[in-house]
């Protein structure tokens, strides 16, 4: 392979200096728009007529309040990082933090209850906070449940910022609001050991309805992931991680 000469080194840095893609982002024109987090996030708001966006939070620990402050202060550092990379400072305002503390109601809940909690609360949602319809929006699709196992992850187990958790050890649980079926469900089968119950042809028989996702990539990677893709394209099944 002949050695790349300073002169042509010279030259490709220039020509990347310089560059201008496609379509480039208003916040950052050395980013396409379609790339920039918050710009993807900004017209997902347009589109649904809302003026407010984020996943409603729900505590379901309460053995430790310090730590708790720990944890929403990384989460709210991590998102400040992310939002600096796309000069989004103006739709991070717009950033609704709903977090549900009832200790009597929620405090080692599963992820079935919380659903439960959460379902009721959109009934009205939407309407009460937009004055329009839910659309297509991430907040009234998807929930993040904190229970004990992600605040350890957090706290205990992820660097603390400034550094960044590269191995991805800090998680939060993100809870879709259809329930899927369980592999444990039982199946049911015929003489010749067919599967009459149609658990077979059920393409989320894996699928708890919840999964662990890195906790410095909520905001903005994973509200904008979980807006674009269906649930099945991005599962995976606990303990796994899934990291953006």
């Amino acid at each position: 392979m002949p050695d790349v000469t300073d002169d042509q080194l010279t030259s490709f840095e220039e020509r990347m200096r310089n560059y201008r893609p496609p379509n480039p982002s208003p916040r950052d024109p050395k980013m396409s728009t379609e790339f920039n987090e918050a710009d993807i996030i900004e017209r997902q708001l347009t589109r649904d007529s809302h003026q407010t966006w984020g996943f409603v939070i729900y505590r379901c620990t309460y053995d430790n309040d310090e730590e708790w402050a720990t944890f929403m202060s990384r989460l709210r550092l991590r998102t400040e990082q992310s939002f600096a990379e796309y000069n989004g400072a103006d739709i991070m305002a717009r950033l609704a933090w709903i977090v549900v503390e009832d200790r009597s109601l929620l405090d080692g809940a599963t992820a079935d209850e919380v659903r439960d909690h959460w379902l009721e609360w959109m009934q009205i949602a939407a309407e009460r906070e937009q004055g329009a319809p839910e659309g297509r929006s991430a907040r009234y699709r998807y929930c993040i449940q904190v229970d004990a196992e992600s605040l350890k992850s957090v706290v205990h187990d992820a660097m603390p910022p400034p550094a960044y958790d590269t191995e991805h050890k800090g998680f939060v649980n993100l809870i879709d609001r259809v329930g899927h079926l369980d592999d444990d469900t039982d199946s049911e089968v015929d003489d010749e050991g067919t599967d009459t119950s149609g658990r077979a042809r059920n393409r989320y028989r894996h699928d708890l309805g919840w999964m662990r996702i890195n906790y410095d990539g909520l905001y903005p990677g994973w509200y904008c992931l979980v807006d674009n893709s269906p649930w099945p394209v991005f599962y995976r099944r606990p303990p796994e991680i899934a990291c953006r």
